[in-house]
């Protein structure tokens, strides 16, 4: 059968949303955490042969997730006549940075609490009956973080912050199909919010309900091995881990130098990982690393009526407590943020796109520039830049590698014994890492010496 399972999964291609799973008008597929760690779509009945509805509401069906013909369809000028365009961003209102008043907003949250504040907005004016949040179900084996419904401010304050593990929707879904009264509110990355918006365009039950769709921008998404390798290093036992916190403000470092940190059964809490440490050179070099998030060009949820990210910018990074920043595409979003600044509730600021651009600049470079060098003829994108052609090459190489070994290393002996077999069967690796950009400037050097000879010809 032809289905997500046949053409996306085992193509590696699969970014476990869960989307396929809830559409399937036959229940044939269900989500499963593989041996690497990946969460996949599985088969587990049978599947019609002339229903591909798994395969239209997957993002990544053609290799490549490309969310533009969403964007243009939903927020460009021939929609609303108040929009611009950024190459980067898409089509969109305005842009904001700012922070909600509201302290228990703001510190509970990953960065300036906007998400959370456009939430519990949304239930309070009663524009929406539920909200999707994610929280740590305990109860699992091991325990996994989930989408679950918030229909309470209360219960959007504790669910505040970022995760940093795959999570799946599939559930949410067949909620709101059960129940097409209710008016939702839903919050995903990039390639989540795609899925969402092609399964509202096919199936109504979904579109009557899905009144906001708020992206978070996403550079790439780890796999449930992360969270692992980040426990051991604390000395947390997986089984017995009660709260996870992936960004731990810290008082007094720099807002991109929050920490993790777990707590288990016993109230015993590990020691706080600073993210530049550990946490952030896993995930530069690619380490449990979602094969789909290399094909995808989407970094600012282009197909979302929003999208929040962090305020990585000189002026905001000083400040410990967070900023966000904002992307608005769809009037309602606009207006309700314009209400929370009038009324006190949010400190705005309109920032350029450029400067969100500039933000996310590590993103947007990996995404949507850097995108070419995984796919076949990249050499032409590089016509007169041969230097830097071999630098990319050798970048996406050594990632590759690391991200597909990290896993099976991980799943083989790290488990077993310990992150010390693991770094010892990825040595070579780690070297080359360490030596990295040593090689990209020995690389550079032929080019550097040439432009130096032609200029000093020049000169005589």
């Amino acid at each position: 059968m032809t289905n997500v399972v046949t053409n996306v999964v085992e193509s590696d291609l699969c970014s476990g949303c869960g989307v396929c799973v809830a559409v399937c008008p036959h229940a044939a597929l269900g989500m499963i955490t593989a041996l690497n760690g990946d969460l996949v779509a599985r088969a587990v009945g049978d599947c019609c042969e002339s229903c591909n509805l798994c395969l239209q509401v997957c993002p990544f069906v053609d290799g490549v997730h490309d969310p533009r013909q969403h964007n243009i369809n939903l927020f460009s000028r021939k929609v609303q006549s108040s929009a611009a365009f950024h190459e980067n961003i898409g089509w969109h209102r305005r842009c904001f940075a700012g922070f909600a008043r509201v302290a228990d907003h703001r510190s509970r949250a990953a960065s300036g609490g906007l998400v959370t504040w456009c939430l519990d907005s949304l239930l309070n004016n009663g524009l929406v009956d539920k909200t999707s949040v994610v929280g740590l179900s305990p109860e699992a084996d091991p325990p996994l973080f989930q989408f679950k419904t918030a229909s309470s401010a209360q219960e959007i304050r504790c669910a505040a912050g970022s995760v940093y593990h795959p999570v799946e929707i599939s559930g949410l879904l067949s909620e709101m199909m059960a129940d097409p009264s209710a008016r939702w509110a839903l919050v995903g990355i990039p390639c989540l919010c795609a899925a969402v918006r092609t399964a509202a365009m096919k199936i109504p039950k979904i579109r009557g309900s899905l009144r906001y769709l708020l992206g978070l921008a996403c550079g790439m998404l780890q796999n449930t091995m992360y969270t692992e390798f980040l426990l051991a290093k604390s000395g947390t036992v997986p089984a017995e881990v009660v709260e996870i916190t992936y960004r731990k403000k810290r008082p007094h470092a720099p807002a991109n130098d929050y920490g993790f940190c777990a707590l288990d059964r016993g109230g015993r809490a590990g020691p706080l990982l600073p993210y530049l440490g550990l946490p952030y050179f896993l995930a530069k070099n690619a380490y449990f690393r979602y094969n789909a998030c290399n094909y995808c060009k989407d970094a600012f949820a282009e197909a979302a009526d929003a999208c929040f990210m962090d305020a990585w910018l000189p002026e905001y990074m000083t400040d410990p407590r967070g900023t966000s920043l904002v992307v608005v595409r769809s009037q309602s979003v606009e207006e309700l943020l314009l209400g929370g600044g009038t009324s006190g509730d949010l400190h705005l600021d309109t920032i350029s796109a450029e400067r969100v651009v500039l933000s996310q600049k590590g993103h947007v470079d990996r995404k949507q520039q850097l995108i070419c060098i995984r796919l076949p003829g990249s050499h032409s994108t590089y016509q007169g830049k041969a230097w830097t052609y071999w630098k990319d090459r050798l970048d996406w190489w050594l990632q590759r590698r690391t991200q597909y070994r990290s896993k099976r290393v991980w799943s083989r002996y790290g488990r077993k014994y310990g992150r010390l077999a693991f770094w010892v069967a990825m040595a070579d690796l780690l070297l080359a890492q360490t030596i990295r950009p040593f090689l990209q400037r020995l690389i550079r050097l032929p080019g550097r010496v040439a432009r130096k000879v032609v200029t000093l010809l020049g000169m005589r």
